[in-house]
């Protein structure tokens, strides 16, 4: 068991001194993995980047290397730039240094010559304050944002910037690390330690178990630690330099502190507690941290010794931002959460609180480092909660002769404590106990530690001593969960990704241009991209996860993935998909299906269908399918019909049908019809037939009929002729003329050859109600469908008391005359056999 842990241990020893060759733990491949894209393919990201000054020449820090180096090139420029570093260094000389380190700068900048410069840069009449101190650093950069941003946004050292944030949305995956030894646990699942391959830069990896948050319901506190971390940039807290998610668990990728906890220093590095300036410089770190997490809004609600890391040089970091929460302004939270012992009077209270817990905080971790245990409970003591918890609330805390004045610093009363008062985190640097302390040399990370942990040494507990998680059981994953794990896993966070490049060299090394600053060919716009290189194995399998070709830096765009790999084909296409919604390991789209086969044929579209609606066998859509076949012909469409409403066998769609035929001819229709409603055998409607033929023509309509009102064997209408034919001539009868009334009503026919007749009928051969008149009555046409037989009178509405011919009923048994009656607006023609009408 020891020996495990001896060669634990000493592989990771080897890994953190750089795997002891030239390429300083980086891959074999790392120039592969780190190639740049060409130009051209940087053109969507340089229309949709935030072209903010201070945000890429000054915070990114490959931003404000490149934009140092196109200064370089213009001496007036160049001059600026030297201006800026000797204002910056200025302030971080010692007290007794100032004055001088200012007389030098004067006199090399303040020349007569530069007064007289084109650009008039400097303003002689400096007038001083505490917010400029001696040099006004914001007429400087006033300056540099105007026309040399521009200029610098049209060269080539802003299209390597490009470049480099093409290379830090590279798609991040469990390879892209190495794995070491298990550090720790934490709430969720074990710490350990990880290297970059490309670059050999060490991390720590703390694993969040998918299970055992859902179990616990923890997804909003590991979310709220992620995007707290990913937010505060600062060197006295641990930075977040990326978040990618595995099968089983969600992982931090986090700053290794290699030199321990402080509560590993405190009790098991000889006599505990540490000597006065030591626990200042501690001290005085953590204030630090503490300051730039409030000027952020959070507050902490955290502090104890085991969430105080040293790293290799001896400096401290905040870790485990699982109880950070942001405060509003003017909006104080209320929350019992924190460590038992370490929790301030008003958290036990269950009282509302801005920052006061993190200072109550500080001033238990001081009395920790001071006397060797913490203030309310002695070392290995075992006491209830409700007893600290009262002593914390009545008692007050005994101090030792190795404590000063100026070392008490706890108070019950968060309205008297330090750094809640109106003047915050400068009053707690103010005070005395921090006289020996320059916060500017010292958040510069140049104040020297009195303490270096030994590079030589594991400050953890043995591999076999740190506890493992039990298996949870129980707990299913679902679709539901992915929407959690897409927002959790984004990948690279900026800065800390460009610190990385920058501290492991891998910026200088790559950063290189052309023979006398020209661009070298991946910035020139007029030569195109290299062709794609592959492997054998890479050709064969078609890996397209670790391919290091130019296509690659489309395909593993953070954000946007452009080169797509059908389930069933060789086919790809260049769809947008996002990254963050492939499968971790097939590279599949999670959410969006690219490229779609047809479950009949070989015909394949670009229709996009969820990932997660496919069936998993066949991968064919359940919620929509693209293509559809007609039963009838091979005639395809691409209306959207859902997968389970198709038969199961023949998988013609059930619920709608898309291609209709007709039962007499080769026309065919796009109407929509419910295959419950065709007929078993013949596939035509029951229900609704679209497609209509006359009986006695050509010509085809596209009224509705009922088909159970066909007649069986001509399939012709029953009930309802759409199309109607006069039975003595080829004329079909379209809606007639209104009615006019005469003493003699009486019908002139006017189609010919039909006989035009005055008839005279008696009030015995109609029905007719008692309003109507009494006399004889006749039917005839007027005056004006009289002039000639192709004429075609205008339709119009007939008076209302011509209304009575809705209500007659006809018996006529005449025979050997033919007449065509017109009332209101309906046609009859009767052949005078057996008055028989077609209406």
């Amino acid at each position: 068991m020891e020996l495990e842990n001896i060669v634990a241990n000493t592989v990771l020893l080897k890994a953190r001194e750089g795997g002891g060759g030239k390429r300083k733990g980086r891959s074999k491949k790392w120039k592969e993995i780190l190639r740049f894209p060409h130009i051209s393919q940087c053109t969507e990201l340089g229309n949709s980047i935030d072209r903010d000054y201070i945000s890429l020449c000054e915070k990114q820090p490959i931003g404000r290397l490149l934009f140092r180096l196109y200064c370089e090139t213009r001496p007036e420029l160049l001059r600026c730039i030297h201006l800026l570093d000797a204002m910056d260094d200025y302030e971080l000389v010692p007290d007794e240094k100032r004055k001088s380190r200012g007389d030098q700068i004067i006199g090399k900048f303040l020349s007569k010559q530069v007064c007289q410069s084109k650009g008039g840069l400097v303003n002689v009449d400096v007038q001083l304050s505490e917010k400029y101190n001696l040099f006004v650093c914001g007429a400087l950069h006033h300056y540099l944002r105007g026309a040399p941003f521009l200029d610098y946004q049209n060269s080539m050292y802003f299209d390597r910037f490009l470049q480099w944030k093409m290379l830090e949305r590279q798609p991040i995956a469990k390879d892209t690390f190495r794995q070491y030894r298990v550090l720790g646990k934490g709430g969720f699942g074990e710490v350990c330690a990880c290297q970059v391959r490309a670059t050999g830069k060490m991390y720590a990896c703390k694993k969040l178990e998918k299970k055992r948050i859902k179990k616990r319901k923890g997804e909003s506190m590991a979310l709220n630690e992620k995007q707290i971390l990913e937010k505060v940039n600062s060197r006295f807290v641990v930075s977040l330099a990326y978040a990618y998610e595995t099968k089983d668990a969600l992982c931090l990728v986090l700053t290794l502190m290699n030199g321990g906890d402080l509560k590993f220093h405190i009790y098991s590095m000889g006599t505990p507690g540490f000597e006065k300036d030591r626990v200042q410089f501690y001290a005085a770190q953590i204030c630090c941290g503490l300051d730039h997490l409030h000027q952020e809004s959070i507050v902490y609600r955290d502090l104890k010794p085991e969430n105080i890391l040293l790293d290799d040089n001896g400096h401290i970091r905040i870790s485990d931002l699982g109880l950070a929460i942001k405060v509003a302004e003017g909006d104080p939270i209320r929350g019992r959460v924190g460590t038992v012992g370490y929790m301030a009077p008003e958290v036990i209270n269950n009282e509302r609180y801005g920052m006061s817990p993190d200072w109550w905080g500080l001033g238990c971790l001081i009395y920790e480092m001071t006397a060797g245990h913490s203030p309310f409970r002695a070392r290995k003591e075992r006491v209830k909660r409700e007893e600290v918890e009262k002593r914390v609330q009545e008692e007050e805390e005994e101090y030792s002769d190795k404590f000063t004045e100026d070392t008490k610093l706890l108070t019950k009363d968060p309205k008297q404590r330090l750094g809640c008062t109106a003047e915050g985190s400068s009053g707690v640097k103010a005070h005395c106990f921090f006289r020996n302390i320059n916060f500017k040399r010292l958040e510069a990370g140049i104040q020297e530690p009195s303490f270096v942990p030994d590079p030589r040494a594991v400050y953890c507990k043995d591999v076999l001593d740190i506890e493992q998680f039990s298996t949870v059981k129980g707990v299913n994953l679902d679709q539901t969960d992915n929407d959690f794990y897409f927002k959790f896993s984004t990948g690279c966070v900026s800065i800390p990704w460009q610190h990385e490049m920058i501290d492991t060299e891998c910026f200088s090394d790559l950063n290189v241009f052309g023979p006398q600053g020209t661009r070298p060919p991946d910035l020139d716009w007029n030569t195109p991209p290299e062709p794609p290189r592959r492997s054998l194995l890479d050709r064969i399998f078609r890996r397209h996860v670790r391919a290091h070709t130019q296509d690659r830096y489309i395909l593993t765009h953070i954000y946007q993935y452009s080169v797509s790999h059908c389930s069933h084909c060789t086919v790809t296409s260049t769809h947008t998909v996002p990254t963050a919604q492939l499968h971790p390991y097939t590279l599949f789209p999670l959410h969006s299906y690219i490229h779609t086969h047809c479950s009949h044929c070989t015909v394949t579209s670009t229709h996009t269908v969820p990932t997660a609606q496919l069936r998993p066998h066949t991968l064919f859509p359940l919620h929509s399918y693209v293509h559809t076949h007609c039963s009838h012909c091979t005639v395809t469409s691409t209306h959207t019909v859902p997968t389970a409403q198709l038969h199961p066998h023949t998988l013609f769609p059930l619920h709608s049908y898309i291609h209709t035929h007709c039962s007499h001819c080769t026309v065919t229709s796009t109407h929509t019809v419910p295959t419950a409603q065709l007929h078993p055998h013949t596939l035509f409607p029951l229900h609704s037939y679209i497609h209509t033929h006359c009986s006695h023509c050509t010509v085809t309509s596209t009224h509705t009929v009922p088909t159970a009102q066909l007649h069986p064997h001509t399939l012709f209408p029953l009930q309802s002729y759409i199309h109607t034919h006069c039975s003595h001539c080829t004329v079909s009868l379209s809606r007639p003329p209104p009615l006019s009334r005469s003493p003699s009503l009486s019908h002139h026919l006017s189609h010919p050859p039909c006989l035009s007749l005055s008839l005279s009928l008696s009030r015995s051969l109609f029905l007719a109600p008692p309003s109507l008149s009494r006399s004889p009555l006749s039917f005839s046409l007027p005056p004006s469908l009289s002039r000639s037989p192709s004429h075609t009178p205008p339709l119009s509405h007939p008076p209302s008391h011509y209304k009575y011919g809705l209500y007659l009923q006809w018996c006529l048994f005449f025979t050997g005359c033919s007449f065509h009656v017109a009332i209101g607006h309906k046609s009859c023609c009767c052949d005078g056999t057996l008055g028989c009408f077609t209406q």
